[in-house]
């Protein structure tokens, strides 16, 4: 459980520890899925980002959890999420409806 307290390596403490429980000993083996939550994206933490973000999950993804993009969400500035229940990790559905919005925004 994550909990809001404490300075922001603690929290990112705990959402690594949740995040990795609800993987597989499978997908703990694969680098880049085990290390995507170590010293944040690319390097980056999410709290840095002050430009726009569109962030894409589904409810069902079974590679990185939904808790994952929810906890996300809670440190980026100026975000919005599209959540879908079903899709799994690659949804098509998922990407169609971002191009979608995309295209309706700026067209």
């Amino acid at each position: 459980m994550i909990h809001a307290k404490g300075s922001l390596e603690e929290i990112a403490a705990q959402l690594q520890e949740t995040y990795l429980s609800q993987l597989s000993e499978e997908h703990k083996k694969i680098p880049y899925i085990r290390d995507s939550m170590i010293g944040g994206c690319m390097g980056m933490a999410a709290c840095d980002v002050s430009q726009p973000v569109l962030l894409l999950h589904c409810r069902d993804d079974q590679e990185v959890p939904f808790a994952t993009a929810e906890k996300t969400m809670t440190y980026l500035k100026n975000a919005e999420m599209i959540a879908h229940d079903t899709g799994g990790h690659l949804s098509e559905a998922l990407m169609m409806d971002m191009m979608n919005r995309i295209i309706a925004k700026y067209s």
